[in-house]
């Protein structure tokens, strides 16, 4: 086995996505890059804890997973929630990263856009975006596929079962909560 003698690389998923979406990433990657892509709670195969989707704890997790992994200072990589994920885990842990790179990072670093938003304006986005994958999971996983092929008709084919499994797999429909009270 090639596992921990290259160095790592820790990809996050965004918002109602799972590990498996980075799969085409990771392929790219996996020549030169340990390649970790865990599924945050609630997503794909992980569990969602009774205290629900809260932000810190979400970075903690990824702190979590680069310590049982015994990672060498990885560089992590996430996209929206992922992207918040991972700051928020930089920012609590600094000394576990070599670097970061954040794509359309989600809570902790939102876009101008939600930063006039309140508390309750935020909430409800969250909560259209978690009916809008409700109305999803009555679908079958090929209508699923045949959705975003027609909705993301740039995407390669090979990124549409795991993003339409994810859909499946979703389990969060509470949203993003925050552990502290305070704004994203």
């Amino acid at each position: 086995s090639t596992w921990g003698k290259k160095p790592a690389v820790v990809l996050c998923h965004g918002f109602t996505d799972s590990g498996l979406c980075w799969t085409r990433v990771a392929r790219v990657l996996e020549a030169d890059y340990d390649v970790v892509m865990p599924d945050a709670r609630g997503h794909g195969l992980s569990e969602l804890p009774s205290e629900g989707l809260v932000r810190e704890a979400m970075a903690d997790d990824v702190a979590g997973v680069i310590e049982a992994l015994e990672l060498d200072h990885p560089v992590a990589i996430g996209h929206s929630m992922g992207g918040g994920m991972v700051g928020m885990m930089a920012a609590r842990h600094p000394d576990l990263l070599r670097g970061v790179a954040l794509e359309d990072a989600g809570f902790g670093a939102p876009p101008n856009r939600f930063r006039n938003m309140t508390e309750e304006e935020r909430a409800q986005r969250l909560r259209q975006a978690t009916g809008w994958v409700e109305q999803l999971r009555g679908k079958t996983r090929e209508e699923l596929i045949e959705i975003c092929r027609q909705q993301s008709p740039t995407w390669h084919e090979d990124e549409l079962g795991p993003w339409a499994d994810s859909k499946l797999q979703f389990r969060a429909s509470g949203g993003l909560q925050f552990g502290d009270g305070g704004k994203p």
